[in-house]
């Protein structure tokens, strides 16, 4: 019995905002992302634009478990694209 898998990207953050207007490949983007500001960014308004069309073609989708990072961004896009998802303990990983 097959499974289908999606994965979906998180939409644009506050944080993608702040870098884009830097040089790509430059020391002054690459620290633009390792602002600890930015981290947990939240979406954008761009980032909820984005989000508009993939409610649309989420609709439809069935599914069974829906796996996302902790950060507020993804939390955002999927609960966006989704609707309301059922809360579950956060699995935790620890390495040996």
């Amino acid at each position: 019995h097959c499974k289908t898998i999606h994965f979906i990207r998180h939409a644009e953050a506050t944080s993608n905002k702040a870098a884009h207007g830097l040089a790509k490949g430059s020391k002054e983007r690459n620290d633009a992302y390792d602002d600890p500001r930015w981290f947990d960014a939240r979406l954008s308004e761009e980032g909820e634009k984005q989000c508009v069309p993939l409610l649309k073609k989420c609709e439809d989708l069935s599914y069974q478990l829906v796996v996302v990072s902790p950060l507020t961004r993804a939390l955002q896009t999927a609960q966006t694209a989704l609707g309301q998802i059922p809360r579950a303990t956060p699995a935790t990983m620890s390495r040996a």
